[in-house]
């Protein structure tokens, strides 16, 4: 549970994205490898929840009488897994950020926590830089074919940011 993941198995997804098996089409496949994504909260290790995935795969497997005899390898691509992060909600860069938008756009912002993965997590664990994420689009069409951004919404963004910016820079002596 936490505050700003409200319903954290559709924020934080656990699913098979890519399945990939056979050598011929009308050949039945002696193998399936299966990848996917799994989503953790900023406070879970991640080795524990490795151990959990493998757990769970495995009381599945045993369960299934051709899987308790053919059980599944769960294994983890090197380099691809990496600790959610997270600055407390009335951190300065976070209350900056939420000013500016009320000056700019006439209301209070809409805090939540970011439903993917993002670099800002590499900011805040290794370069102790707290970090925000504001945009001018909307997450669910992020990264689709059909990826686009409103004018207007460019816009204010560039106002929120600018505001921010200069709050934000003009405390620093």
């Amino acid at each position: 549970k936490h505050e700003l993941y409200p319903d954290n198995r559709g924020a934080l997804p656990c699913a098979v994205t890519m399945f990939h098996s056979g050598t011929f089409p009308s050949v039945t496949p002696e193998d399936a490898i299966l990848k996917g994504s799994m989503g953790l909260m900023p406070y879970e290790d991640i080795d524990e929840a490795k151990e959990q995935l493998i757990a769970q795969v495995q009381n599945i497997a045993r369960a299934d009488p051709w899987l308790r005899n053919n059980p599944p390898v769960v294994s983890f691509d090197e380099g691809l897994a990496a600790a959610g992060a997270e600055i407390s909600v009335d951190h300065p860069i976070v209350e900056t950020v939420q000013a500016a938008y009320e000056a700019a756009i006439g209301s209070a912002p809409r805090l939540s926590a970011r439903k993917g993965a993002a670099d800002t997590r590499f900011l805040i664990h290794y370069g102790e830089t707290p970090t925000v994420i504001f945009g001018p689009g909307i997450t669910a069409e992020m990264h689709a074919m059909n990826e686009h951004v409103p004018t207007e919404n460019l816009i204010n963004a560039t106002k929120v940011l600018a505001l921010a910016i200069d709050d934000w820079c003009s405390q620093v002596d």
